[in-house]
């Protein structure tokens, strides 16, 4: 019996970790599957526990100090994925590392990735930083950088019938257009195009302005939700009878309304197509 007891004992011991233990085995998970946040935390929150707190091992160190070169030299939002993905590497080999945490997410917020950005710094805040106060009022700021990045995207995408598509606008220079989309134009006989995957832009040749914006993809909306992809149902529903039709000699189904000074026309495939094809911003109903 004795014996079978001290075997027992044994047995029992062998099994239960020590809490540093249990923190190497957290800190291997992370690092086996840097992705799980709920792993993430529990190294954390196991690492507070810990006295003396567990130091930050020189590899770890490395990815950190080569991160903070990164985000010194850089210059625009594009610049800082090197910094990230090294701050990355750190967190992943030191995932109870505050600081790492910390300047992790400004560079993602410079990078202009807010939500990653305050996700990463409510993990600052979980290891419990002396500056908690200060980390949790930089928390609400990034809130309110998102809410604001997330209206500036509404407006680059709003279509404003007969007047504009998102910073495009009917009567804008060539000049503004090739900067606003970001590419050369292709010259033709009469006009001058700029295309994107989701614009097509039109400058007249002789007056140099922008005639035609061609809406490709569901991206760009009117405030209704009109744009391509929306039902002839929705068209009609809300912006009532066509001030015109018109169908092309390849079959094409076209709405045109007037609105704002312009006109904005709405393109099916045919006259059975239920479904917006494309849109179109014009000075009037004559441009199509």
């Amino acid at each position: 019996m004795t014996l079978i007891l001290s075997f027992l004992l044994l047995s029992a011991n062998a099994a239960a970790q020590t809490p540093r233990e249990d923190f190497k085995a957290a800190v291997a998970a992370v690092q086996a599957r840097p992705g799980d946040r709920a792993l993430r935390e529990k190294a954390i929150d196991l690492a507070l526990k810990l006295k003396p707190a567990p130091a930050v091992p020189a590899e770890a160190r490395r990815p950190f100090v080569m991160a903070a070169t990164y985000q010194k030299e850089a210059k625009k939002p594009a610049d800082f994925g090197l910094a990230v993905d090294s701050y990355r590497e750190a967190v992943r080999l030191a995932p109870w590392w505050g600081n790492a945490y910390y300047n992790l997410s400004v560079a993602l917020e410079s990078a202009g990735r807010l939500d990653e950005a305050r996700e990463t710094l409510e993990l600052y805040l979980r290891t419990k930083p002396k500056d908690a106060e200060e980390a949790q009022d930089r928390l609400f700021a990034l809130e309110a950088k998102k809410n604001l990045a997330d209206k500036q995207s509404a407006s680059d995408d709003l279509i404003v019938p007969g007047q504009s598509v998102g910073s495009l606008r009917l009567g804008m220079p060539d000049a503004e257009v090739a900067a606003a989309l970001g590419v050369h134009g292709e010259s033709g006989q009469f006009v001058r195009d700029y295309r994107t995957p989701f614009i097509v832009a039109e400058t007249g040749m002789k007056s140099g302005v922008l005639t035609h914006i061609n809406v490709l993809t569901g991206r760009h909306k009117t405030a209704e939700g009109l744009g391509v992809g929306s039902s002839r149902a929705a068209m009609l529903a809300a912006l009532g009878i066509p001030s015109k039709r018109y169908e092309s000699q390849d079959g094409r189904d076209g709405a045109c309304y007037l609105s704002n000074g312009g006109a904005t026309w709405f393109w099916f495939e045919d006259r059975n197509a239920q479904s917006v094809k494309d849109v179109v911003v014009v000075p009037g109903c004559d441009y199509r």
